[in-house]
């Protein structure tokens, strides 16, 4: 831990922030837990300061940022893309309405990062201070308390996953892990996709017992691998072969499977749990080399990985974050009451060894918190 200055202001259009809470995400767990970035190391220009789940304070507005007032709370869009970057003529992913697959993640008005949290010129979350585009910033209701807000950008992924790979009427949702992103991708699902059949699959007892409090669709709770899959294979419906491989295989299995770990042996079994043609969400990032992709090739199905926020046709093109924030208040995810542990950022030990640990620490959802 590390003292370091202040970020300046890139230019007028841009706002400094006071940090509230900031949540601790896989993304800063995969770096700060495991120090292995993954893809993302690709457009991350050390050092920097990580933190991407953000509820802010506005401080400094630059004389050119709408919208931003002086102590005014809000959440982050933390995606570096083209807009932010002050890059005039937009990368196709951005006119496309897909910033979370900008083009352009190393190029314009700040050093190269995917994302605030990943990126030297902006800091992030876990910073008393950083700074971010006007564009960047979303207001909070007055009505909406600190606890619902700081886990917007965590629901903007769930429900960009969910809008992604929406299961129709009568199909067979399978989710892999039930920490804070699984459990927000099944709020989601129960609103989005009442009618689709929900199976979660977790390693953990304590999360299990979580997702049981909180849904009424069945829990999985991983006992040995064999066991664990015809457990699977009785819930979707399907039949287990192992065939010439050691690694069991469904026959039949889930129409789409969200895996919310990024742990690359639950990505395999995402791959082999999914029907033939079925559909994998890659949603948690976590541990991305050495995935057997086997299984994806030799069942037709079809991967994909959503990122954070973009234009959502069936809300009239609206940002996911604009979506989620509305979504939050119309369907009161603050009614889930997700069990969040907060800590002072000296307390980043003892945070760190309860998120290695999460059954032991019955942690569902770990936050810093800068302002009380």
């Amino acid at each position: 831990l590390v003292e370091t200055s202040e970020p300046a202001l890139p230019n007028s259009e841009w706002v400094r922030l006071r940090s509230i809470a900031c949540g601790i995400s896989d993304w800063d767990q995969a770096v700060a837990l495991d120090g292995d970035p993954g893809l993302l190391a690709y457009y991350v220009e050390p050092p920097f300061v990580l933190g991407e789940e953000i509820l802010a304070l506005v401080l400094d507005p630059g004389a050119d940022a709408a919208g931003a007032e002086p102590g005014e709370r809000v959440i982050i869009n933390p995606v570096l893309s083209c807009v932010p970057r002050g890059i005039p003529d937009l990368c196709f992913s951005c006119a496309s309405g897909d910033p979370s697959r900008c083009r352009n993640l190393d190029a314009g008005t700040v050093s190269p990062g995917f994302m605030i949290g990943a990126c030297h010129d902006t800091a992030g979350g876990w910073a008393e201070s950083f700074v971010a585009h006007h564009t960047q910033i979303r207001s909070v209701p007055r009505t909406m308390d600190s606890d619902t807000a700081v886990l917007i950008p965590e629901f903007t992924r769930a429900l960009r996953a969910v809008l992604s790979n929406r299961p129709l009427p009568g199909e067979r949702a399978l989710i892999i892990g039930a920490g804070s992103l699984g459990l927000l991708i099944i709020f989601a699902l129960t609103k989005l996709s009442p009618d689709c059949v929900i199976t979660t699959l977790t390693e953990s007892p304590f999360e299990a017992q979580i997702a049981r409090e909180l849904f009424s669709s069945p829990v999985l709770t991983a006992s040995g691998l064999r066991a664990t899959y015809e457990d699977i294979a009785d819930q979707l419906g399907a039949r287990l072969t192992r065939g010439d491989s050691a690694k069991p295989l469904l026959v039949g299995g889930a129409d789409v499977v969200f895996e919310t770990t990024g742990i690359r042996s639950n990505i395999d079994h995402a791959c082999r749990c999914a029907v033939e043609g079925g559909r994998v969400s890659l949603v948690g990032i976590r541990h991305l080399t050495g995935i057997d992709l086997s299984s994806l090739w030799a069942r037709k199905i079809r991967l994909n990985a959503p990122m954070f926020s973009g234009a959502e046709s069936q809300y009239g093109n609206r940002e996911t974050f604009d979506v989620a924030l509305q979504a939050a208040q119309e369907w009161d995810l603050g009614a889930l009451k997700l069990p969040i542990r907060k800590f002072t950022l000296a307390q980043h030990d003892e945070a760190f060894a309860m998120l290695k640990s999460p059954e032991t620490s019955k942690l569902v959802k770990a936050v810093f918190q800068h302002v009380v």
